[in-house]
């Protein structure tokens, strides 16, 4: 169960901060005009950190397929496909009714992320 689908989750949980590398410059940036050194290069007018971005999702997106359909790393079976959606579901939920408790005792989850760092 977990050697087949750990593999597939593994591999996928590193394509969300792949592509949020790659949006940082483009989202953050008065951030990351304060970058130092090879952080703040650009490469025909792409910033480096955004390349190395893409890179990442797609070479995780490429492991994550091969776990995936690979027999030799471990089949996925009907229980272990609806066990990891059932967690990224969980943590989603979570965090939203985290969030709704919070907002109801006056703090604001959404403010906490707002700066880097929280003053």
């Amino acid at each position: 169960l977990f050697r087949s689908m750990g593999s597939v989750l593994w591999g996928a949980a590193y394509v969300i901060p792949g592509l949020a590398l790659a949006a940082f410059p483009f989202v953050k940036k008065d951030l990351f005009a304060q970058a130092p050194g090879w952080v703040a290069k650009k490469v025909a007018g792409v910033p480096i950190v955004s390349i190395i971005g893409v890179i990442v999702a797609i070479g995780f997106t490429y492991v994550a397929g091969v776990a995936y359909n690979n027999p030799a790393i471990g089949t996925a079976d009907a229980f272990s496909e609806e066990l990891a959606v059932g967690l990224v579901v969980a943590g989603f939920a979570i965090y939203f009714l985290s969030a709704m408790y919070h907002k109801s005792k006056g703090m604001d989850l959404g403010m906490a992320l707002k700066e880097i760092p929280p003053e």
